[in-house]
């Protein structure tokens, strides 16, 4: 099942036991969510019919409990688990044996971004659930979905510039849906964007800043590199975002570095890396000049802030700026 499946079978009442919300696109896993939170339990009854779980963090025998729990003035009850990818073995049996046995007045919403197929909780979750699967989108879908988005508002913007917006937004739809609703914001009561405002604004948006971000801690400018964050933070990102964001330019650094040492072209490796074409030689050029192991020392650093950020309560700043201290 896709998305606009998911949607019409909750428009007409029709839900799944369970449901495994799968794939690398964030916003359209969190829309899906939105969809059965507003359609699986009315809004007078949620705040009695409704959990949230982190499976990073959380129990599954307490998901379970909540998935058991008898519906209060409700027809079903709904439970969200995300996160799914992080869970432990022991935990992954205890939710498979309640997939296989699911609670029929309750919707139990799974989502993560992988899910190795070669589990038994996915084998089960592929046999007794509903799988609603979110692939990665390609420029040109991006692209689509931006101007659509911008034509329900009253907006036009150039195919130029959409293409712009995608390329320095980022290749995931979060990112260009951040970027098109700062857009709207900007342009509040303008029929047309001009191709001059979405370079300038855009330009100056969370990629680029990120680049500076990474240029910085790769030089370990440590000074400049708080500075840039510092920026960022106070720009409106969030500190968990931008541990994403980091995390995804040094991936993209080691498929640069080991495409590099195939002996790819520039074009090769920007497109395999989903480098945008204007930032391609500076980026190759910083990918080659880094230490040798440090993209991977600071992957798994970068893993470990955003597990910490997602499973305890502390100062998501401070946690960053620690990372960027300690090269």
């Amino acid at each position: 099942m896709f998305l606009d499946e998911l949607e019409r079978e909750a428009e007409r009442g029709a839900f799944a036991p369970v449901y495994l919300l799968v794939g690398p696109e964030e916003h359209l896993r969190r829309r899906a969510l939105d969809v059965l939170r507003k359609k699986a339990v009315a809004a007078e009854a949620l705040a009695f019919n409704f959990a949230a779980f982190d499976a990073r963090a959380g129990s599954m025998r307490e998901v379970v409990a909540a998935a058991n729990t008898f519906p209060l003035a409700s027809r079903r009850r709904l439970v969200v688990v995300e996160g799914l990818e992080g869970l432990a073995a022991a935990e992954a049996a205890i939710l498979e044996e309640y997939v296989r046995a699911p609670q029929a007045k309750t919707v139990l919403a799974l989502s993560a971004e992988d899910l190795d197929r070669r589990t038994g909780l996915y084998r089960t979750l592929a046999e007794k659930a509903v799988v609603v699967e979110f692939p990665k989108l390609k420029a040109h879908e991006l692209e689509s979905w931006a101007e659509e988005h911008l034509r329900r508002a009253g907006v036009r913007v150039s195919s130029g510039s959409l293409r712009k917006l995608v390329d320095l937004a980022g290749a995931d739809l979060q990112s260009v849906a951040n970027e098109v609703d700062k857009l709207l914001l900007y342009s509040a009561g303008e029929k047309t964007v001009t191709d001059a405002t979405v370079d300038s604004l855009v330009r100056g948006s969370r990629q680029h800043g990120i680049f500076e971000l990474t240029r910085a801690i790769g030089r370990r400018d440590r000074p400049q590199a708080l500075r840039v964050l510092g920026n960022l933070i106070e720009a409106g990102e969030h500190p968990l975002m931008i541990v994403t964001m980091l995390a995804r330019h040094f991936r993209q650094v080691l498929i640069a570095r080991e495409l590099a040492r195939e002996g790819r072209s520039a074009a090769e490796i920007g497109s395999a890396a989903q480098i945008p074409a204007f930032l391609r030689t500076e980026f190759i050029s910083q990918a080659r000049a880094l230490a040798p192991g440090f993209a991977e020392a600071m992957f798994t650093r970068l893993a470990e802030t955003d597990l910490r950020i997602k499973s305890s309560n502390v100062d998501e700043r401070m946690l960053l700026e620690r990372v960027i201290v300690s090269l």
